[in-house]
């Protein structure tokens, strides 16, 4: 629902990658039943991607961003780039930075909000 998460959903949609991405609101409460092993206050603070829910093989955070900038074709011939020390680290300050931006918009905006649980 957030400004921030609706934008990267839609840039998402708009970008050619190798796998189909279905997406999910954290907001939706047969998200947590469908995936009964997903926490939902983890699923609010970072980005979830599950690769198998069979095995509950789940990425977060700057793992998941990785991931799915190297399901772009165009962007596979600089995997080096991602998957090296460097990229890795790049990629996870990059994530930070955007996921605190990400928080302060979600405070100030009353459909983000955390609810507390009853």
């Amino acid at each position: 629902e957030c400004t921030l998460c609706r934008r990267f959903k839609e840039s998402l949609d708009r970008i050619e990658l190798e796998e189909e991405i279905f997406f999910y609101s954290i907001h939706n409460e047969e998200l947590y039943s469908q995936f009964p092993f997903i926490d939902k206050q983890q699923a609010s603070q970072e980005i979830h991607l599950i690769l198998d829910p069979q095995q509950k093989k789940v990425l977060t955070g700057s793992d998941a961003i990785a991931y799915l900038t190297l399901l772009n074709p165009l962007v596979k011939k600089f995997s080096w780039l991602v998957t090296s020390e460097m990229g890795k680290k790049a990629t996870s300050v990059f994530y930070r930075s955007v996921n605190k931006y990400r928080e302060t918009l979600r405070k100030q905006c009353p459909k983000c909000r955390v609810k507390p649980s009853i």
